[in-house]
This record gives structure tokens, C-alpha cells and sequence, in this order.
């Protein structure tokens, strides 16, 4: 007897070598997208973080070190003169990094000067900074000279909004590049 065709059980092994490569297909696939997905979050948090910390690195490290303060207790602020003698405040706040200006006579920046500022939000709106302390130190004037450069610590722990970034730990020390005090600048 010379029949074609597929016996019922030939049809069974083939459909059950079939459903495994597609549960393995997928399960790998998913697999590839979750880790894309963990790498995408990750790069925005090192990019959200590393663009904002420029731009505030930058305004330090130009800025007057002889005005260097925190601005509250917790060292949840920094205060300084830019190079352009205008009060910034940058602060941690809402789980961002905020900047603010003020135009303020005299040699001192305070926090009261910034009552009605303008804040902008330097970080991304997906970045999460979960901690964030400034240390400053202004520099040291004697007789009008300055005799140790300012400086600005800035100690962070951030991640992504979904959490789907690795958590970053950053530690970031600042001079100022300014070598007279702000009051003969």
C-alpha cells in the first residue's frame, strides 16, 4: 500500500519542534528588547547627567571662587558669582538640578536674592537625581590677593524616571580658574 501524507504522530513531533523555536524565538526577543530598553534608559541618565553637569561645571569653574557659599545647611545649593558678576544659585530641587540668576549689588550672593528668580531645570525630565549635596569652599583672600582657589564639591546619586537605568554615583570637585577676588574683578 503506497499511500502519501503525514501520519498523526509525524504531525504531532513536527508541530511540537515548531512550538519550541517559537517560544524560544520569543523568549529570546523579549529578552533583546529589555536589554535595549535598560541601554537606552542608561544613556539618557549619562548623557541628562553629564550635559547638566557641564553646563554647571563650566559656570563654577569660570566663576569668582572668592564667592563660594552654600546656600542653606544641607548643602542642598551652591551660590557664586559668574564671570559676568551675576548671582547664580544652582540647587537640587524637585529631583533635578535647577539654576537660577540675580543681578544683586555688593560682593555677596545670598539665598534671599533669589526669592522671585526664574529657575530652570538643567536635567532631564526622565533623569531622577535621588541625592545631591554641594560642599564649597571659597578661596582664601589675604590682604586682597587671593592665596588658594575656590572650589565645589558635587556628590550625586541619579536614575531614570522607570528606574530602568543603572543607578549612578557621581563625585565632582570644581576650582575656579579666576585668580583675582571678585571684589577687584
Amino acid at each position: 500500500m503506497n499511500t502519501k501524507g503525514f501520519t498523526l504522530l509525524e504531525m504531532v513531533v513536527a508541530t511540537g519542534i515548531l512550538a519550541v523555536i517559537v517560544v524560544l524565538s520569543v523568549g529570546i526577543f523579549s529578552r533583546f528588547v529589555s536589554v535595549q530598553e535598560q541601554a537606552s534608559q542608561t544613556q539618557l541618565l549619562l548623557e541628562g547627567v553629564r550635559s547638566s553637569l557641564e553646563i554647571m561645571n563650566r559656570e563654577i569653574r569660570t566663576g569668582f571662587g572668592s564667592t563660594y557659599a552654600v546656600a542653606d545647611g544641607a548643602g542642598k545649593g551652591v551660590l557664586l558669582r559668574n564671570q559676568d558678576g551675576i548671582c547664580v544659585y544652582y540647587r537640587w530641587q524637585n529631583q533635578g538640578l535647577e539654576r537660577a540668576e540675580a543681578e544683586v549689588g555688593g560682593t555677596e550672593c545670598s539665598l534671599g536674592d533669589f526669592g522671585g528668580a526664574d529657575y530652570a531645570r538643567l536635567t532631564h525630565s526622565k533623569v531622577v537625581i535621588e541625592n545631591m549635596r554641594f560642599d564649597a569652599v571659597p578661596s582664601d583672600v589675604v590682604a586682597g590677593r587671593l592665596e588658594n582657589q575656590g572650589f565645589v564639591t558635587i556628590i550625586l546619586d541619579a536614575t531614570t524616571e522607570q528606574g530602568a537605568g543603572l543607578p549612578l554615583h557621581l563625585q565632582s570637585t570644581v576650582s575656579s580658574r579666576q585668580v583675582v577676588p571678585y571684589s577687584e574683578g
